[in-house]
């Protein structure tokens, strides 16, 4: 595999803490002595998350709409072998990687759970925030035992991990390497697996769980909302404190902008923003009924100013609403004030730069202050005071993919019209006739706008009806909007499914959005047929699917779409604003959008079905990524072959010449190419009048090469050198240089001597086992096709796929090469000057 950045493998190592582990095994001994979980999380969590699990709340879950759609139509059992599909082609690709106790990792955190916390301790206003993170898998000790080797293997072994008893505790940790002090470590609370990462992680958290230090349970957020009935049975907490960490650190000075501006602290600017007093977002989500429920919280009590003021609106309700297709999608309808959104924003940004350099903010007033001159109208007057107080935007199922419409509320249909019709004026006066029309079409009473914007596929439109702007991307929306408004059309009403939806969340609000599933996952479950086969086609093609073996389940193993959906119903959500601030509540079924899935089991659920779904092709994405790397390499291969060719009238010989040497002593020519792919700091260590393996080379030739390197290929040293996954090609027989190639001879050849063609000669090729050192000569470095079977035979040569190997010809170019080729054409592509046709 290809060495990746430092920093990204002590990613994958913390993300291993959620659930990678062998040799599972269970702890009972230590089962009766099991602390609550909210007794290892510190008090001072500026982020928390906290999740039951499914088995805390199997009952209420298994009444829901959600676990009908997915378990008891039997769609579950289709994704879980799936699953358990891609994680074996994942232990294929990493051989490391133990799917069973992956399959077991999975089972254990979605029935049990987990909880986050980011903690930043120490004093208020201190000079930069040092935060540390605690993980609890609940119920996770098995995952313990085998969780060290997977962490080794996840940072490629450059973690040195000890284990040491604390407080009664054996604990592995280790110290990220070329970080200021950060460790990473992990232990067992009874049945409930820890893990921590942070500056002296490992005391802080043990302090907590010994209790010599405050746990969750004092944080006020914790004793305000863990005591608060949401309404419905809660699975899920979680919160990001935005109100501490501005009280901690917002008096910390920020540098200045400029030599001219002022010292000003995070505080300054956020009462600039309006966001002085923003408190914590909360979250909180769980089952009542058929429906999955979240309400969230952001704390904001007192006067709303600035960026919050834009939120805090006049309650609306459904009869707010305009005249909806009846096959509705989705809508989202909110309150606002479009002339006190625009005062209030030009305010904003007026105090924002009022904090910087002052003649940075004269030019930001002068700017705004100029800008009706600039637009021709002026842009509260004439364009918001006209306008309604509400906003909507809806998707139409009848009007295809491009059947999204945007209405606004009016109030000065007149004036609107003439802003209008100004704004049209001076943007087809900029850009000219060519690049932007507006032609008038009249329809159904009123005089509906066409643009037609530099002959793009689109023509936005619209129209200002007495009460209603409605904007769309084709003509025929707005026309539609039109025909409902007049009643000539059936609108959409809140009634059935939808009325159910909405009798239990508030009659008025700022702002109201729904959606309907059924159409998504209709037509997922339509062309899943289709998606299997084709990535069954796709898996075989890559290679990851080897001939004859097949999916683990068939198109018949899928449920009709209407059992899936027949449970399901409209989403709907609400906000709603009041002293404290704003608030969010939702019940849905299902998320209408599967890729942004809400919290609870619901959205681990549907994650499931896409993940089960999406891996393989995920899986043949990667290995297509790999192969181009791979083909990069090769690429910069030739160039600096033909480089070196430019600079020295020649190839480099396939060892470099040096007579006080044997053959098999002497430094291969992938060193010559050292400068030529940047790496000449390398090629400088080399004594060149030394063997390969002495030890005044053993330095330089260590280093792993990435251009050297196929990333589908986990061996990158051998012995301690270095290796490469590439070698020049010498021809073909037992003996090659009867026969050959670019490499086949003592001496460096001239692409002159290369008369078969540069395009019909083979330069470089990959390898796919006996890898070598590319400082030594011989077979490291230089390979001829001697024995059949020619690719994945005795020679090596082949590449990562079970389908050929990429090879660079000596033009340059890189071609893939199928391994069913026929040997004669290996044969001749091999040599340089076979004269074969």
């Amino acid at each position: 595999m290809k060495s990746s950045p430092r920093w990204v493998r002590w990613m994958l190592a913390l993300a291993l803490f959620a659930g990678v582990g062998t040799g599972i095994r269970y702890v009972h001994a230590q089962a009766n002595r099991t602390p609550a979980v909210e007794t290892l999380l510190p008090s001072g969590a500026i982020a928390y998350f906290d999740w039951d699990g499914m088995q805390a709340h199997d009952e209420a879950w298994k009444k829901t709409a959600a676990y009908r759609s997915l378990h008891e139509s039997g769609l579950m059992d289709v994704v879980a072998k799936l699953l358990r599909f891609a994680l074996q082609q994942a232990q294929a690709q990493e051989p490391g990687i133990a799917t069973a106790d992956l399959e077991k990792a999975y089972t254990l955190i979605t029935d049990n759970g987990l909880s986050l916390a980011v903690s930043l301790p120490g004093e208020d206003g201190a000079a930069a925030p040092m935060p540390f993170a605690t993980l609890v898998l609940h119920k996770g000790a098995p995952l313990e035992p085998g969780l060290s080797a997977a962490i080794k293997q996840g940072t490629q072994g450059e973690l040195d991990l000890r284990s040491q008893t604390l407080d009664g505790r054996k604990v592995t940790s280790a110290l990220i390497p070329d970080s200021p002090g950060v460790e990473v470590g992990w232990w067992l609370e009874g049945e409930h697996l820890v893990a921590v990462v942070g500056i002296d992680a490992v005391k802080q958290q043990i302090d907590v769980a010994a209790g010599r230090t405050p746990n969750i349970t004092a944080n006020p957020l914790w004793k305000k909302y863990r005591a608060e009935e949401p309404g419905f049975e809660r699975s899920l907490l979680g919160w990001f404190d935005f109100g501490e960490l501005r009280t901690r650190f917002g008096g910390i000075p920020l540098p200045p902008t400029g030599p001219d501006a002022p010292q000003v602290t995070a505080n300054q600017v956020l009462d600039a923003l309006g966001l002085g007093n923003l408190g914590a977002l909360v979250t909180r989500s769980g089952y009542k009924g058929e429906a999955s429920w979240s309400k969230t919280t952001l704390e904001a009590p007192g006067e709303k100013k600035g960026l919050l003021a834009l939120g805090s609106t006049k309650p609306i309700s459904l009869d707010d609403v305009p005249p909806l297709p009846p096959e509705l999608f989705g809508f989202a309808t909110g309150s606002i004030d479009w002339s006190h959104c625009y005062v209030t924003l030009t305010k904003v940004v007026k105090d924002v730069t009022a904090l910087g350099p002052p003649q940075q903010a004269a030019q930001v007033e002068g700017m705004i202050d100029q800008l009706p001159a600039m637009l021709g109208v002026d842009v509260k007057t004439d364009l918001l005071d006209p306008l309604g107080g509400t906003a909507t935007i809806y998707s139409d199922l009848a009007g295809g993919v491009f059947g999204a419409g945007v209405v606004l509320a009016v109030d000065d249909a007149a004036k609107l019209r003439t802003t209008l019709d100004n704004l049209l004026a001076r943007a087809s006066q900029e850009a000219g006739p060519n690049e932007f029309q507006a032609r008038r079409v009249q329809k159904h009473g009123r005089e509906m706008v066409v643009l037609e914007i530099g002959g793009g596929m689109f023509s936005p439109t619209y129209v200002v009806d007495e009460k209603w702007l409605a904007i769309g991307l084709l003509p025929q929306t707005v026309e539609s909007f039109l025909l409902r408004v007049d009643d000539k059309l059936p609108r959409w009403k809140p009634e059935g499914d939808w009325e159910n939806a909405m009798k239990e969340l508030p009659r008025e609000f700022t702002s109201i959005s729904g959606s309907d599933p059924r159409p998504v996952y209709r037509g997922l479950l339509g062309y899943a047929p289709w998606i299997m086969g084709f990535l069954q086609g796709g898996l075989r093609q890559s290679g990851m699917l080897p001939p004859g073996q097949d999916l683990p389940v068939t198109v018949a193993d899928l449920p009709p779409a209407d059992v899936v959906v027949r449970h399901l119903f409209p989403n709907v959500s609400v906000s709603t604003v009041d002293d404290e601030g704003f608030h969010w509540t939702s019940r849905s079924s299902l998320p209408s959008n599967p890729l942004l899935s809400g919290g609870g089991s619901a959205g681990v659920a549907t994650s499931g079905v896409l993940i089960a779904l999406l891996l393989p092709a995920v899986q043949a994405a990667r290995e297509a990524a790999r192969r181009s790397n791979s083909a990069s390499n090769l690429k910069n291969h030739a160039l600096a072959l033909h480089n070196h060719h430019d600079a020295f009238r020649g190839l480099p010989a396939p060892a470099y010449p040096n007579e006080d040497l044997k053959p098999e002593q002497r430094l291969s020519w992938m060193t010559r190419m050292l400068p030529f792919l940047d790496e000449q700091p390398v090629y400088n260590r080399i004594d060149f009048k030394k063997a390969w393996d002495d030890e005044a080379n053993k330095e330089p030739l260590s280093k792993q090469i990435g251009v050297l390197l196929h990333p589908s290929l986990d061996e990158k040293e051998k012995n301690g050198y270095g290796v490469t996954h590439y070698v020049g090609v010498s021809g073909y027989g037992e003996d090659p240089t009867k026969n050959p190639g670019v490499f086949g001879s003592e001496r460096g050849v001239r692409f002159a001597d290369i008369t078969d063609g540069l395009t019909n000669t083979l330069l470089m090729i990959e390898v796919n086992k006996d890898f070598g050192p590319w400082g030594a000569s011989g077979k490291s470095t230089v390979r001829g096709f001697t024995k059949k079977p020619y690719f994945n035979g005795p020679d090596g040569i082949g590449g990562p796929s079970p389908l050929g190997a990429q090879a660079a010809a000596a033009a340059g170019a890189v071609h893939f090469i199928d391994n069913d080729t026929d040997p004669s054409v290996f044969e001749a592509l091999s040599t340089r000057a076979g004269g074969e046709v």
